[in-house]
């Protein structure tokens, strides 16, 4: 291309620098529409975002999954297990608006839910224990048959991904051959040309 360029008589160049110039200024303007796309996006992700539950919002909702995991609550078991998780969600809340990291974060929240658990145990009776054991042992099964089968999934695309480079390989490698043909017939066909 550059010697395409500075065999051409100066008028063509001209031409030739202008076109460029365009060229270039053309892939600024694309890219800064594209960074002005990136942050309409993100803005729009986060309007879009569900409003934050209330801790007393949190508790209602995971009050109501126990009910349906264990089976009925007695109203004073649902009192108790509301305030329980009204009062984990008040804690965690002040965790994360603390502004610490993310790994501190877990760490301060693991003796929370530890202690949630241990008050969980003792206003729920032992078949009610045992059910909500039960349901997360299936809930964890899913989640491993659902981690297997796309695990399994990526490792038929990597190897039909394998077979895909091979044979791109292989045809690039029969091409070589051919083009090495092509020239030696070329070659011998020119070399019997000069003998006569």
């Amino acid at each position: 291309m550059l010697k395409y360029i500075l065999t051409q008589p100066k008028s063509n160049m001209k031409k030739i620098i202008l076109i460029g110039s365009i060229l270039l200024s053309s892939l600024f303007v694309q890219a800064q529409n594209s960074t002005e796309n990136d942050k309409s996006e993100k803005s729009n992700q986060e309007e879009n975002k569900k409003p934050k539950k209330t801790p007393e919002e949190r508790a209602i909702i995971l009050t109501e999954r126990l009910k349906t995991t264990c089976g009925d609550l007695t109203p004073d078991q649902e009192a108790k297990v509301k305030a329980i998780f009204l009062k984990r969600a008040q804690q965690v809340d002040e965790i994360k608006s603390s502004g610490v990291s993310k790994n501190k974060r877990k760490e301060q929240m693991k003796p929370i839910f530890a202690q949630s658990k241990e008050e969980l145990k003792a206003v729920l009776t032992l078949a009610q224990i045992e059910k909500i054991k039960n349901a997360k042992e299936e809930w964890k099964k899913g989640k491993n048959n659902k981690n297997k089968k796309e695990n399994d999934k990526n490792e038929k695309i990597d190897k039909d991904e394998d077979k895909d480079e091979s044979k791109d390989k292989e045809e690039d490698k029969n091409e070589k051959i051919n083009k090495e043909d092509e020239n030696k017939k070329e070659n011998k066909g020119k070399s019997k040309g000069k003998n006569k």
